[in-house]
Formats: structure tokens, sequence, C-alpha cells
């Protein structure tokens, strides 16, 4: 992936330098110079002569495929958050102008739809690095956790991959489907968390349940798993539910790149419902409120600023996180 990247690139920087030495209009993006007959793409179903635009918008959105596809595999989260940015400089640069050829790959809907997919994993390693640090922290909130926010932001995650343009694209629904399970389970729980926050014990266990159903399956957890949630324990007593452990299938359906995180949250689930649980049968006794109830009072979701430059600078994207946590 890395050659290929490397190419293209070197290849984009071709096409700039072509149409200045053709001087075939003010921009790149007017040059009507014709480089084939035909598309030179594979599976490619464009009809009719191939112009320097088309090459342009073809290779633009390539780029950017190919930075995204390496970052859901990289396990270190800040190389991967540097490649999502640089995916999203090179289809901002693209959706400046509006593609009219009938390549379906490079349409403005589809170039809309990759910005949202990987937004929304840019997104969700901010979310994924805050998560690591509540681990370390035994999870215990304090100041350095708004979790507030951070429940907004993966509900505009949850928002964005769900999108009306985003559901006609069968061959990503396979692939989107696993993360957007592990959005929801995470959604959930940090919505527990802000409900735990003002001392609402009732709708902070009814949505860690929810959390813990969205990522569990049946079967018995093994004796280190249950020996590791204990140790978060401490002095807390209440034995762990038995019955639950993480699905398998959505663990091994999602990128590598979440993997760990997926069960630090299924970790993260079970110390909190057996801490949460204590709290409620010996001092709030508080009723768990039911999912209809949560569903009507879901708040909006919100995405955290970013600022994404040219794709031509050699500083990468920044994330402006003032006031989010």
């Amino acid at each position: 992936m890395t050659v290929y990247i490397s190419s293209l690139t070197d290849y984009l920087d071709l096409l700039m330098a072509m149409q200045q030495d053709l001087d075939c209009g003010s921009t790149i993006w007017d040059c009507s110079y014709v480089l084939s007959g035909v598309c030179p793409w594979d599976k490619c179903n464009h009809k009719g002569e191939w112009l320097m635009r088309d090459e342009l918008h073809m290779v633009l959105v390539q780029l950017s495929l190919a930075y995204n596809a390496r970052a859901v595999e990289v396990v270190e989260w800040q190389h991967s958050v540097k490649l999502y940015k640089k995916s999203l400089s090179y289809l901002q640069f693209a959706m400046k102008h509006s593609y009219t050829g009938s390549v379906e790959e490079c349409s403005d809907s589809m170039k809309r739809f990759y910005f949202g997919v990987t937004m929304s994993g840019l997104q969700l390693g901010v979310i994924c690095t805050k998560l690591k640090e509540l681990q370390s922290n035994d999870y215990e909130l304090d100041s350095r956790f708004n979790v507030a926010t951070l429940s907004r932001v993966c509900i505009w995650i949850k928002d964005e991959l769900n999108r009306p343009y985003n559901l006609v694209h069968k061959s990503w629904n396979d692939y989107l489907l696993p993360i957007k399970r592990f959005v929801q389970g995470l959604t959930y729980t940090l919505l527990s968390c802000d409900s735990y926050n003002q001392s609402k014990m009732g709708e902070s266990l009814g949505w860690l349940s929810l959390g813990l159903l969205a990522i569990q399956s049946s079967g018995e957890p093994g004796d280190d798993q249950r020996n590791k949630i204990k140790s978060k324990l401490h002095t807390l007593k209440r034995k762990v539910k038995k019955n639950v452990k993480l699905d398998q299938d959505l663990l091994h359906g999602l990128p590598r790149t979440l993997q760990p995180y997926l069960q630090l949250l299924f970790e993260m689930c079970q110390v909190l419902e057996v801490k949460y649980s204590k709290l409620n049968d010996q001092f709030t006794f508080d009723t768990i409120v039911k999912r209809e109830t949560l569903m009507n009072q879901l708040p909006l979701g919100r995405s955290i600023p970013m600022d994404i430059p040219d794709p031509f600078t050699k500083d990468s994207a920044s994330i402006s996180t003032s006031g989010y946590y």
C-alpha cells in the first residue's frame, strides 16, 4: 500500500506539471486536454473521451481511499489519525469541483460518502484515545473526561454512518456494519457515564445495559477475563455476570485499529455494571429506565472541529479540541 500511495502521489505531481506545460486552462480543473479515447482505469464505466480533469478526480479519490485503507490497519492511533487527515485533504480538494463524468466512484455523492466515513474514523480515533486514558484511570471519571461531549461525538459518528446516501452502497455496508455496532455500544456506555455524573442511576444502568447488549454474545467468559475484571473492582464484591462474553464475530469484523478498543469497551461495560448496580442496590434504589424512554432522550450529536489543509502542504491537518474536554 505504501508503494501504491507513493506512486499515485508522484503521478499527481506529474499531472499538475503537465497542466502548466500544456497551458490548457487557468487551472487543472479547466483543462479539457484529452488523455485517452477511453478510461484507462480498470472497471471504469466512463463513456467517451477521458480528459485531464477526469484523471485528476480519479487520482484524488484513489489517493484518499488508499490513505483510508492504510489508516484502518494501523494499530497506533497517532499514526492512524495522520493518515485519516491526509485522506480527507485529498477528498476536500476534489470536492471543491463538481464531477460531471459517468464514473460512480468519482461522483459528488460518493465523494461525500467517502468524506463522511473518513471523518467518522478520525473522530472515532479521538474517542478511542480518551477511552484508553479512562482505562488507565481504572474507569474513574474525573474532570479530565468530559463524557457528555464524548457521547455526543459518538452520536454524530453514528448519524453520519447512517446517512441515507450511505445505505445504497452495499459493498460498504458490510464493512461499516461492525463499526456501527461498536459505535453504538460506545455511545450508550458514555451516555451511561454521563447519567452517572448527574446522579441518574436508573438512566445510567439503562444506557449501560444497551451498551453491553450491542457488543455481547451469550456464553461463559474465560477465567483470565473474569480475573482481570475483578482486579478492577477492588473492594466491590458483586460477581460479574457469567453468561456474558464479547461477540467474537463483531471483534474480528472490525478493522484492526478498532479491535483492541472493542475489548477495552467490553471490559469497561462489565466493570461499570458491577459498580453501578452495587451502588443502586445499596443506596439509590432507582428503577432502571427502559429503552423506549431512553431513546426519546437521546441528545443531538456534535463533531469535533477539524482543520483540514491543502493536500499539497507538508503539515498534516490539526484538530481543534479547545473547550471539548
